[in-house]
């Protein structure tokens, strides 16, 4: 790895003896060698994970001696070449993440009869796939057709007393985005060696079977983005409606059924009966009624998804405190009531990191000693339920030592920010926006290491936001959003310089990145005028300032945060210029400094942001001409309403043509290139015509005028009978 780079070193089709190649992740480029059929010990080729591409060479893939061909992760193109009637000994293929197209030959099905693992995901095949050809792979454990643009199609024959010697040896199969459609593949009962079973992200409907759940081994179901609405009803013998589940399970089963089209109650006779269900993913679907309290029994149970839905109901409080272990419980966008003083009061559970309760109806204050209970929780998001009273002071670094997002957004809190969060020195994220906090700009977080977001918007915050700032504050912020408040004063240009994190050049980023947190939070924010909820994995760099009492300048020092992508100034009582600065922010695509009182003119230094998409500059005292090119010739005139003293494009306003500027010169010479006076051209032309047929012969053939009058103008005047303009000079 990392030891060769470039193109493959042709003369390595020399080493005639060699039986082993290895040459994955080492920055190759350009074609696979077609000499590399001539290396004829070779039983091992591992291109994967570089750079090269064109085909695949067909003298590699009917190798006499070639067992396993790796080629995978480049960025190979054309169409797998055809075997022929050659039976190869290929045993290993993984030709994934490619952009190989076209059909897949059917000699691959035919002559690869040694074959253990097939391996096409993420190319450009196309046609339609007969998925019993495969049955006569008999070696065949993995099998991988997913994210290509082929159709798989199903027998209907199911072979009960045959089983075993279909696929005997079949371990994982993935057949995702497969465009496999109608009712579950019954064919699929065959396959009872089966551990890895993916068919997300296709068009099946109907119900899930309940001999799925008898296939013994299998630990991995992924049946989510189809059109499923339900599940088979199982009813035992005994009409106890017991489900006859083998124990057989090697390890717990992770069962994924979200993005479907599954009514009705949670099946408790299924799903509490499955004593080794560890991941039971359920949400976005249609599901009502209460969650079924046996859940809370399955000890395996690790992580429990049931996000939205329309269930309702309180939330068993055994699911957050009585359970022995279950780390991860999401429950948002549903209906669930009830107080949280219920679940969390006395509430222990040492196991939870992840508890999303957000977007629901509970109501009521948080208990005071309640982060005590919870010293391994790293996620809370409690964000847009009904929740009322002050935030208890009890956080600690003994506490809640683990504690990075903390999200009570949107509910109806009073009180102060809690100061004892500055305790919990992983915290990453810090949403308390829309609520009713009333409290000064809370300083105090500005020393954690990991602080990304901070979002207080929309709350009762005074006072100024200007502190003596010692160096390295808030280092690693990328979202501020404290918009909506009640600050004032000046904007304190230490406080931008502190963020070193938005900038290139001293960026900061922890190795604790949010974006490693496999719960990905749902951050609210107000970006190129709309509102929107932004995943945290997305990870962009915001200010916004808005709606507050802010005076003063906007400090220069903003300018050098080039990795800002949104910056919103607007609705304050700013005033002054723009910053040229602001030309060096070329990632920022969102810019809204409305509503101030700006003056002088918009600078030109703004046409070089060629990645500004959003602009409001309405309602200030900006004038002069509106700088063009670039993205400014895409912005409408609404965006520059409310600032009499502006003219020029988009505006129907003309610019006077007196008292010219550099920039009123540069528009000038775009407003000619663009749109040429022809008139003026055309007598120009004329004048110069006239210049060099009358002038030039008077100042440079004076020599000659002599013989110019007697030969050439009497000859003219016998023509036309008219003195002409030299023959009366001559005679003069």
């Amino acid at each position: 790895r990392n030891l060769v780079t470039g193109m493959i070193f042709s003369r390595l089709s020399e080493l005639i003896d060699l039986t082993k190649l290895s040459l994955s992740d080492c920055h190759l480029i350009g074609p696979i060698p077609e000499s590399f059929k001539l290396l004829s010990s070779l039983t091992y080729l591992d291109l994967s994970q570089n750079g090269l591409s064109g085909e695949i060479p067909l003298g590699i893939v009917k190798h006499p001696n070639l067992q396993t061909l790796r080629v995978a992760n480049n960025m190979l193109n054309g169409w797998f070449p055809d075997f022929g009637n050659e039976v190869s000994p290929l045993i290993d293929v993984d030709i994934s993440y490619n952009m190989l197209d076209g059909e897949i030959p059917p000699s691959i099905i035919r002559k690869l009869s040694h074959l253990e693992l097939l391996n096409i995901q993420w190319n450009r095949f196309t046609g339609t796939i007969h998925f019993s050809l495969f049955q006569n792979l008999r070696n065949l454990s993995h099998l991988d057709l997913s994210w290509n643009n082929l159709t798989v199609e199903f027998p209907k024959t199911v072979y009960v007393k045959h089983q075993a010697t279909i696929f005997p040896n079949l371990v994982i199969l993935d057949l995702m985005s497969c465009n496999i459609r109608g009712e579950f593949p019954q064919f699929l009962q065959n396959i009872m060696t089966l551990h890895l079973l993916y068919l997300s992200h296709n068009n099946i409907s109907g119900k899930v079977p309940t001999w799925v759940w008898r296939i013994p081994e299998l630990w991995h179901l992924d049946l989510s983005h189809n059109k499923l609405d339900g599940f088979e009803e199982v009813v035992n013998i005994n009409g106890s409606r017991n489900l006859d589940l083998p124990l057989m399970f090697g390890t717990s089963l992770s069962l994924f059924v979200s993005n479907n089209n599954i009514k009705g109650k949670i099946p408790s006779t299924l799903f509490c009966n499955m004593f080794t269900l560890g991941r039971l993913h359920l949400y976005e679907n249609n599901l009502t009624g209460t969650i079924p309290d046996c859940l809370a029994n399955l000890t395996g149970l690790y992580e429990l998804n049931l996000n939205k839905n329309l269930l309702q109901g309180q939330i068993p409080r055994r699911l957050i405190c009585g359970s022995q272990f279950l780390p991860v419980v999401e429950l948002s966008d549903n209906q669930f009531t009830g107080e949280i003083t219920r679940l969390l009061y006395n509430c222990s559970n040492n196991y939870m990191w992840v508890l999303d309760l957000s977007s629901n109806r509970i109501t009521g204050s948080l208990p005071v000693n309640w982060p005590a209970a919870f010293d391994r929780l790293e996620v809370l998001d409690l964000s847009n339920n009904q929740l009322q009273g002050p935030i208890p002071e009890d956080f600690s670094n003994s506490s809640t030592p683990a504690l990075r997002v903390f999200n009570l957004n949107d509910n109806k809190l009073v009180g102060r920010i809690p100061r004892n969060l500055s305790k919990c020195s992983k915290l990453m994220v810090i949403n308390l926006g829309n609520n009713e906090l009333s409290d000064v700009f809370p300083f105090w977080l500005g020393h954690l290491d990991y602080l990304r977001v901070l979002a207080l918007h929309a709350n009762k915050l005074h006072g100024s936001i200007s502190s003596p700032f010692s160096m390295h504050m808030f280092s690693s912020l990328l979202i501020l959003d404290i918009s909506g408040n009640q600050l004032k004063g000046h904007l304190p240009p230490a406080l931008f310089q502190n963020f070193s994190s938005m900038m290139r050049k001293q960026t900061n980023v922890s190795s604790k990145d949010p974006s490693a947190l496999s719960y990905q939070l749902p951050l609210l924010l107000t970006i190129k005028g709309h509102s929107q909820k932004w995943r945290l994995i997305t990870i962009l760099t915001c200010i916004d300032l808005s709606n507050n009492l802010f005076t003063g300048t906007i400090p220069d020092d903003i300018g050098s945060l080039d990795r800002l992508y949104s910056l919103n100034l607007s609705r304050n009582n700013l005033e002054g210029a723009i910053p040229t600065s602001f030309g060096q922010l070329q990632s920022m695509e969102s810019l809204d400094l409305s509503h101030n009182h700006l003056s002088g003119s918009i600078p030109e230094e703004l046409t070089r942001d060629t990645f500004l998409s959003t602009l409001d500059l309405s309602y200030n005292s900006l004038e002069g001409r509106i700088p063009q090119g670039n993205q400014f010739g895409t912005f409408n005139a609404t965006l520059f309403d409310g600032n009499p003293g502006l003219c020029g494009p988009p505006l129907s306003i003309s610019c006077p043509n007196t008292n010219r500027g550099p920039q009123d010169s540069i528009y000038l010479v775009e407003e000619m290139t663009r749109d040429p006076h022809w008139e003026y051209l055309a007598a120009g032309i004329g004048y110069a015509v006239g210049f060099l047929t009358t002038i030039l012969p008077i100042l440079f053939i004076q020599k000659v005028g002599t013989w110019f009058c007697f030969h050439v103008d009497r000859a003219f005047e016998t023509c036309i009978n008219i003195p002409t303009l030299y023959s009366i000079s001559c005679r003069a």
